[in-house]
């Protein structure tokens, strides 16, 4: 990331609250002016004592997939709630690298993450869960979550059981704080977020956010947002972690290196 240099550049960040100060402040390292927006706000499960009694049980799984790094979070602020410890015989899986990343700062070793796309379906081409005949798969997630991994685990003779460690909220928010014409490019990180972002613009200001380029983790977040109703450029970011949002950040600077200012036609209202 040395090289990286966003000077000029003004990025709306989506994170939630307690996850953004990082992303924002490498933005800020690397010259870029972060403007911190959150549409999502995480908090406790409607059922939080499922959740405790599920994570009291650790012991009788097999396999520990993590969904996010908000259901690494939560699941283990649940342990230690609860006095658990993580088993020495569960082998662990995540997602993508910031879910591994959290993973490893609570000292996991050993994680499975996918080798190329980001995703349930990247996680399921790993051949360590190509045959879990007689296996169980708990599958930390937050409520709402896909199913297409569950169902596939099962499929391939795994018993599967999903717990819900944290809700995702849309919070109030204004962009009228914003100022649209400050606005050149914008981190989304889930399909939640992009339609959160679009439904807390409204029509006031989906004029001009439709144009502002998006960095995006995966494919399925790029066609969620084009059918949300986004125009600009699309990026996906190579890595799902703070790096690679960056990298995204740089790689489209580049594209458009001869633009100084922000996007010229946000002032038209197309």
């Amino acid at each position: 990331m040395d090289q990286t240099n966003l000077n000029n550049i003004h990025v709306l960040v989506t994170r939630p609250e307690h996850q953004a100060q990082g992303l924002c402040q490498a933005l800020e390292k690397s010259g870029a002016t972060a403007l911190p927006f959150p549409v999502l706000e995480i908090t406790d499960p409607q059922d939080i004592a499922s959740a405790k009694k599920t994570v009291q049980q650790l012991e009788n799984y097999n396999w520990l997939i993590f969904i996010s790094a908000n259901a690494v979070e939560r699941a283990f602020a649940l342990m230690e709630q609860e006095n658990v410890v993580l088993p020495d015989s569960c082998k662990v899986a995540a997602i993508g690298r910031s879910t591994a990343d959290k993973l490893h700062e609570l000292k996991v070793k050993e994680v499975l993450i996918p080798q190329q796309r980001f995703d349930s379906e990247g996680l399921l081409a790993q051949p360590e869960l190509s045959e879990l005949t007689g296996q169980k798969v708990l599958i930390f997630r937050g409520e709402g979550g896909r199913e297409i991994l569950g169902k596939t685990l099962q499929q391939q003779g795994a018993e599967v059981v999903h717990v819900a460690v944290y809700r995702r909220v849309k919070p109030d928010g204004d962009l009228d704080k914003i100022e649209k014409n400050s606005v050149d490019i914008a981190i989304v990180t889930s399909n939640q977020s992009i339609q959160n972002l679009w439904q807390m613009a409204g029509k006031k200001h989906q004029r001009w956010l439709k144009q502002v380029a998006l960095v995006v983790m995966s494919e399925r977040n790029r066609e969620c947002a084009k059918k949300t109703g986004y125009q600009g450029e699309i990026i996906v970011a190579s890595q799902q972690n703070d790096e690679g949002l960056l990298a995204a950040v740089q790689q489209w600077k580049n594209k458009n290196r001869a633009r100084k200012g922000p996007m010229a036609d946000k002032n038209s209202g197309a």
